[in-house]
């Protein structure tokens, strides 16, 4: 739980930092590289842009996470890193929407 605890705030971290790009790619291969890709997408956002972007990561984040804690032999932290490794912040963006409206259903 605290590994859960530790990537959720490293996302909220890195997505209030600066950086810059709407084509741009999350690298999550590690956590560096992934703190330096947010920074690059994020550096030319608006706070209203980086918030909106915030909250995508944090969607996906949760969604990965506590969707596979308790299953057996899946690491929940590596999927969720899978699940925004490669992808621009509007792709981000989109995917936390389609989470949104499933947790409506």
């Amino acid at each position: 739980m605290k590994q859960i605890s530790m990537l959720v705030l490293a996302a909220a971290l890195l997505v209030s930092g600066c950086g810059g790009g709407g084509s741009q790619k999350i690298d999550a291969s590690s956590n560096e590289a992934m703190q330096k890709s947010v920074q690059a997408i994020t550096k030319n956002m608006s706070a209203a842009e980086k918030k909106e972007f915030e909250d995508a990561m944090m969607a996906i984040a949760a969604k990965h996470i506590f969707g596979n804690m308790f299953k057996e032999g899946v690491d929940s932290e590596k999927e969720a890193l899978k699940a925004v490794d490669g992808k621009t912040a509007s792709e981000i963006i989109a995917e936390a929407k389609k989470i949104r409206e499933e947790m409506k259903k």
